[in-house]
Order: C-alpha cells, then structure tokens, then sequence
C-alpha cells in the first residue's frame, strides 16, 4: 500500500520510523507520473517490509525543495534515513532496480548488525559484568579491538559494553 504524505513533518517522521523507504515525488498534473504510478503500486504491494510513500510536489513544496526534486516523476530510496539511490522519470526497469537495490543493501546492512552483535557476545546483565575484575573487562575489549583509552573505571567498561549491545541491538 502506498501512503500519501502531506506535509514536511509526517514525511521526515516516516523516513526516521522505517528502515526501508522508496518516495515518489509526484504532481497531479504530471502525464508520466500517471503512467508509472499503477507499477509503484504494484511494487508496493509485493515487496514486504519496504514503505512506499507518494509526496504530490506542490503540495508539500518544502520537502521537494529540500530533496533537490527537478523533474517528476523522481524516485528516492532511503535505508535508516539515509539516502541510498534515486533516478528521475518513468522507468519501470529502473523503478523495479531501485526497489530490488533497497531491499539488497537493507539486507546486507542488518546482516552486518547481526554479524556485529553476534561478535559482541555480551550476554552479561550489568551485574554480571560488574562481578568482573578490570582485568576480565579490559579483556573483553581487547578481543573485540575495543580501546579502553577513556575508561578508567569499571563501571565505565561496563556502560561502554551495554551500550555497544544497546545500540546495535537497537538497529537491528
């Protein structure tokens, strides 16, 4: 399902509250905007976990602006808000491609978070961890390349190991 968006704010909330975003930046009086706008559709209803919005360009002029839009229909695919690809014009072959690239990189990037906290290993509670000596802690960085420059107390070994597994957890 394609969801319409109508202001700047509803637009940058999406892209923050999904992982994986394809934006087709519209106007209703656009011929090949009409055209291609059945394929995002479609595209929309068959490519699970990818969140499909409509942004009409006269409508919501601010973010058109921001994003640089030129020409419609424009294509934008973002992955954790952050900008992965885009093209300009009603290319079903490209738009398929755009799509197909998002969905592969969001792959291979949540892999890579699986791969990283795996290799983290902390199973420990905070308690736990604060029943180790520095000595097992500084270990524990050691073996995952960690500095322990600025930790000088356990407890701030500790909070740097849970808030590694928090953030990457939190990505995932």
């Amino acid at each position: 399902m394609v969801h319409s968006v109508t202001s700047h704010e509803e637009y940058y909330k999406i892209l923050k509250d999904n992982k994986v975003v394809v934006v087709d930046f519209t106007a209703v009086w656009c011929g090949p905007c009409k055209m291609i706008s059945p394929v995002f559709e479609q595209l929309a209803n068959s490519t699970p976990g990818v969140k499909f919005i409509k942004l009409d360009v006269d409508q919501v002029q601010s973010v058109a602006a921001q994003e640089g839009i030129t020409s419609m229909p424009t294509f934008i695919s973002y992955i954790n808000g952050q900008r992965v690809d885009q093209f300009s014009g009603a290319d079903r072959n490209r738009l398929q491609h755009l799509v197909t690239n998002a969905v592969e990189q969001n792959k291979k990037y949540q892999d890579a978070i699986k791969s990283k906290l795996e290799s983290l290993k902390v199973t420990e509670t905070e308690e736990q961890l604060m029943q180790k000596s520095v000595k097992e802690l500084k270990e524990m960085f050691a073996a995952r390349g960690w500095s322990t420059d600025k930790c000088f107390e356990k407890r701030d070994l500790v909070a740097r190991l849970l808030t590694e597994k928090i953030e990457l957890a939190n990505k995932f």
